[in-house]
This record gives structure tokens, sequence and C-alpha cells, in this order.
């Protein structure tokens, strides 16, 4: 990527932008989700798979409207299994998982066989960060119906919580042979194969999301981050675009493209979308390092240190950047205040770079 240096008195360096394209580390890739919530892995919102909302049973023999309802008609009807599915639904649709989770588990021990209410336990499980008993439950509802694709992607998606990529591609694989025409599951698939240094596959796995359902701003946010490790700027950039265009509120998207943009030198593009990216996720420690490195490219000392301040408030032990804010001191001659930012540097296991150190030793005329 380019870095820029622009000529002052003195030397002036550029802060380095800290783009980390491992999405598994990092909050710049995304995954699709069943039924979890938004977290650090960057797994992706709701809206890209279905499978989290109640499931209906195929044959109603009760169809009411409201929980009171249900409970009249369970004071008469206590083995009803349906009936308590459904009231179960209602609970869950009112939010309360605790009268849910309750009617799933007593459908399910009137019912042994009723495969949907073992899936929405587990969904309820997942919520609740219960990630051995949704494992459970997702196990039984794959027994119940072994061919149903879904059920081996939601179960993935819990492996992935517990940080077993083996199982968890395992069952990526097994949900695509069942289903080959599910994006979702090549997005998340990508995602481990990327992490696991097999790019081209991940690539194959983002290139087939995208022919399957043109609509998925994870799967053009996945591919443009491959782009950009392969210096495919202009890909890069189209990709990254169309994932905000289809997800306005994707904030790692206009993230992402602000790297693209400050790497091509098109500074203000770089930080309008630095700045979406912060209104939409006001504690994203990277989005302030690297709009303030945008903002030091066009000499606007006080709004970098700004933001290099304010990544350092989210991320005290992010070293990098400490090293951002010792440069953009240093570029506004506050030497001292640029040395004590290297001491925290260095006291967080970073060392900035000889050629800075020396010029910062120079115009200061001390050592450290």
């Amino acid at each position: 990527m380019r870095r820029t240096t622009i000529s002052l008195p003195c030397v002036l360096f550029a802060a380095a932008l800290l783009f980390s394209c491992q999405p598994a580390a990092t909050p710049a890739g995304g995954r699709t989700t069943p039924g979890g919530t938004r977290g650090g892995a960057d797994h992706g919102k709701h809206g890209d798979d279905d499978s989290d909302r109640p499931q209906k049973p195929k044959a109603e023999k009760t169809a009411f409207t409201s929980v009171a309802d249900y409970d009249k008609y369970l004071e008469e009807n206590p083995d009803d299994p349906q009936a308590y599915y459904n009231r179960g639904t209602l609970h869950l649709r009112a939010g309360n998982t605790a009268g849910a989770l309750a009617d799933f588990s007593r459908a399910i021990e009137l019912k042994p066989d009723y495969q949907i209410a073992w899936v929405n336990r587990a969904v309820l499980h997942v919520k609740a960060g219960r990630l051995d008993e949704a494992l459970a439950d997702y196990t039984k509802a794959i027994e119940l119906d072994p061919q149903n694709g879904r059920m081996y992607f939601q179960r993935a998606y819990v492996y992935e919580k517990k940080k077993d990529a083996k199982r968890a591609l395992a069952d990526y694989d097994k949900a695509i042979e069942l289903k080959n025409d599910y994006a979702e599951a090549h997005v998340n698939r990508g995602l481990l194969l990327e992490a696991a240094g097999q790019e081209e596959k991940a690539l194959a796995d983002y290139n087939r999301a995208i022919e399957l359902n043109g609509k998925l701003p994870k799967a053009y946010g996945n591919r443009g981050l491959i782009l950009a490790r392969q210096k495919k700027w202009d890909e890069a950039l189209a990709d990254f675009s169309k994932a905000v265009e289809l997800d306005p509120q994707y904030a790692r998207g206009y993230y992402n493209r602000g790297i693209v943009n400050l790497s091509a030198g098109n500074v203000d593009a770089a930080i309008a979308d630095f700045s979406k990216a912060i209104e939409l996720e006001p504690d994203f420690p990277k989005a302030y390092v690297n709009r303030g490195a945008a903002y030091t490219d066009k000499k606007d000392f006080e709004a970098a240190g700004k933001d290099y301040t304010k990544s350092i408030e989210l991320e005290p032990d992010n070293g990098k950047a400490y090293v951002s804010r010792a440069v953009n001191y240093f570029n506004q001659q506050k030497y001292d205040e640029a040395w004590a930012d290297v001491a925290k540097a260095r006291s967080l296991k970073v060392e900035p770079s000889g050629k800075f150190l020396e010029a910062l030793k120079k115009a200061s005329r001390r050592e450290k």
C-alpha cells in the first residue's frame, strides 16, 4: 500500500496504515449467522439467513393468536406438544425467552421427535451463550432430519463460536453438499478457509456465494479483503462499494473502502469512509487510527492527534497507536510528548522505525 511522505521544514513522517486483513482475528471480515449476535470476530448481522426465526410446524392443530388463549387451552389440554410449541413462538416474539425456552422444552418432552422445537430451543441456547446445550440440540435436530442442510449450517456456527474450526468446516461442507445453492454457507466456509491460509479456495467460495446470491454484503466485503491483499485496488474498491450499497449500516465495509482509498491517495474519500464507519460504530479504534493517518496526509495534525488519542482510549494496549501519535507529535515539534509515546509503545513491545527514531533524536537533541 502507498505511504505518503510530505516535506516540511523538518522530516514529516506519515502515520502507518494499520490495515489487517485476517478476518478471523480482526473486525474487518464478516460471516452470516443463523442465530448469534454481532460479535468481535465479526459475525454478521441478522438477515442473511432466516434460520434464526421461529419455525412454524407443518400442521396446525391449534392456531391461537395470543398467549392467554394458549394458557386457557393448555389448562384443558396439557399434553398437546404443538400448543406448547406455538405458545413458545409467541413468547419469543414478545421477548419472553424464559417462557419460550420452557415451552419448547415441554414440547420436546411430550414429542421427542419434534425437530422444529429442538431447532428453536438451540437458537435460544446460542443467544444465551449456552453453546454445549445448543450443540446437543442441533445434533438431535440433525438426527431427526439428516438431509437438512440448514441444520449443519446452524451447528457449524456454534462450532465456530467454540473455536472448533475443523468441525465447523465439516458442517459447512455438509451443508453445501446437501444444499448446493447455499450462498451463506459459502461465505462462512470461505472465512474458515481464509483463516487456514487457503486464500484461493476462500476466494472461490466468495465468488460462488456472489454468483448464487448477489445481495450478500459480507460476500463482497470478504472478497474485497482478498483483492486488496492482492493489490487489485480497483476491484477491491468496487466490492467494498457494493457491500455498503447493499448494507448502508455495514461499518467495516466503509472502513475497508477507506483503507483502499487512502492507499490510492484519495484522502478526502478515505476520511469520509472512516467517518461513516465511526458514525456507525463509535468504538472502532482502527477507524480512528486510520482517519488520523488521513488527516496527517492533509497536515491537519490537530484532527489527527484527536483521532489517535481516541483510538488509545478505546484500545490502550495497542502500541502501534502510540507510535502513530508519537509521529503526530513529532510533526508538531512536540518532542517531549513524542518521546513519552515512544516509551509507552516500547513498554507494549512495539518498536518505532529506526528512521523515525533517528529523526526524533536529531530534532529533539536527546537520545530517549
